[in-house]
């Protein structure tokens, strides 16, 4: 009797046992890793902020994957900022630059930002003025950045490798935006600030921190002399044309406009050698504002050995004439 009582316990523990394992299995299951070809999605809503009439616009982005070979592949970013004076333009603009970013191993967040200005008015009480148009741009090239590493886990991005690439004005917008900081706009252009919101209170709600690894300046300045310096350089890849009319080579004015003075990619070089950082500069002689020789197909994979040198700690200062 004793026996067939075990017996009973046993064909009653066996039979608990194969019940709990098969109902953990239907709650658990395991879904096989499946490998990704590049993609795109498009119009990401990333920020709201006023327009210059005061109107709340949604801000988008598109963003450029590369192929995804493993579950727990990562990839550096790189933020794409177009040109158009601060005027027009749009981000299909630079979108060839993006697809060889992406084909380089590269997400590539492509972003529209607020334009808008009224040229040629200094006297205005109520006008928009250049240097506000490009602090909108620095609001939403941060806005941008803060909300690409509030969702780096979902976009698989490696937040330590991030880098910004401008063109004209955009590069203007990823130059300011990288070094300026919060306190240093409040010094400089308080009545700017109160007019238009902080630095990094813009747009959407993310307040997380992020550290630019590197940034692409084609054709493009930075509005004040002192923004790098000793303690936040980093490294820097440059393209100007010599006779550059629109955004000095050297040392002037932002479109020729008397408020917006304007330091470009020759002043950069110099300033980074000053101070022992790493900065690259292609100059095409005799090139005007935006060569056509430096197209996308030609920088673009200057551009990715830049970053990826920077990225293996690689990189050095160099000059070259095209």
């Amino acid at each position: 009797m004793k026996s067939l009582n075990k017996l009973k316990q046993l064909i009653l523990l066996v039979t608990a046992i194969v019940f709990f394992a098969s109902c953990e299995h239907e709650k658990d299951p395991v879904e096989p890793f499946l490998k990704t070809d590049a993609y795109e999605e498009t119009d990401i809503l990333y920020a709201t902020a006023l327009d210059t009439g005061q109107h709340s616009t949604n801000l988008l982005m598109d963003l450029y994957f590369p192929a995804v070979d493993s579950v727990s592949q990562k990839f550096p970013a790189v933020l794409l900022i177009h040109a158009g004076s601060y005027l027009h333009g749009h981000r299909g603009w630079i979108e060839p630059t993006a697809r060889i970013l992406r084909d380089s191993g590269f997400i590539t967040a492509n972003i529209a930002y607020r334009l808008g200005w009224d040229v040629g008015d200094y006297i205005s009480s109520d006008r928009n003025s250049l240097p506000e148009a490009e602090y909108r741009g620095m609001q939403d090239a941060r806005a941008a950045m803060r909300y690409l590493v509030a969702n780096a886990e979902k976009y698989r991005i490696d937040t330590s490798q991030l880098f910004i690439l401008g063109e004209s004005a955009g590069a203007s917008i990823a130059l300011n935006s990288a070094f300026a900081t919060e306190e240093t706009m409040l010094y400089k252009v308080p009545e700017m600030v109160y007019k238009l919101g902080r630095l990094d209170h813009s747009g959407n709600p993310y307040l997380n921190k992020y550290k630019i690894k590197g940034i692409c300046s084609k054709y493009g300045s930075i509005s004040d002399s002192l923004f790098i310096n000793a303690f936040n350089s980093i490294p820097i890849i440059c393209f100007h044309g010599s006779n550059d009319n629109l955004v000095p080579i050297y040392k002037g004015l932002f479109l020729g406009n008397p408020e917006s003075p304007a330091f470009g990619s020759a002043y950069i070089y110099e300033r980074q050698h000053q101070f022992g950082k790493i900065c690259e500069f292609h100059l095409k002689t005799d090139g005007s504002h935006m060569p056509p020789e430096f197209n996308p197909n030609f920088c673009t994979p200057i551009v990715v050995d830049f970053f990826r040198g920077v990225i293996r700690n690689e990189k050095i200062s160099s000059y070259s004439e095209h």
